[in-house]
């Protein structure tokens, strides 16, 4: 019996690095290269162009209301943002092609700290080649790509704060 649950554990670790290498080295491959303009657009209907040397670094996290990992990082940047780790005017949180009311009664219940925005052109998720959510890009003020991970990062919160801080 315990040689069947080993193969079984085996199989899912199999199917999981099948899953998720390939997109790891696509994400690996952005690092370095850069992006182009784009504006996006926030939930309070402001335009915001990016990247923007003047802004500087900023962290985008590609989410959706209704994917679970998401909210999950979503709360945890709260968390960053609310014990002062991460500069709020510098996380993004772009959805990823859902309605404006259904993401902004997401964002009512759950007040994020942080701005929602869209970009409803695809032209960023596209130079990043999104596969799911959620997928974080650390940019540089020129476009640069620093780095891009999809799903969940244990380590994201405190990434993010250093990336944004310089370090």
């Amino acid at each position: 019996m315990a040689t069947l649950w080993n193969l079984v554990l085996l199989s899912l670790v199999a199917f999981a690095l099948w899953q998720r290498v390939p997109k790891a080295v696509q994400n690996f491959a952005k690092e370095g290269t850069r992006l182009p303009l784009v504006t996006i657009s926030t939930l309070r209907g402001v335009e915001v162009i990016l990247p923007d040397a003047r802004l500087g670094r900023v962290v985008l996290i590609f989410w959706a209301t209704w994917c679970g990992p998401c909210k999950l990082e979503l709360s945890r940047f709260s968390e960053g943002v609310a014990k002062g780790e991460i500069d709020s005017s510098r996380f993004f949180a772009i959805d990823m092609g859902e309605t404006r009311e259904v993401v902004a009664a997401h964002v009512a219940e759950k007040r994020y700290p942080f701005t929602v925005a869209f970009e409803p052109t695809g032209v960023l998720e596209n130079a990043i080649d999104v596969a799911f959510t959620p997928t974080l890009v650390y940019l540089e003020g020129d476009g640069t790509v620093n780095a891009v991970h999809s799903g969940l990062q244990p380590f994201s919160v405190s990434r993010a704060a250093r990336f944004l801080q310089g370090r």
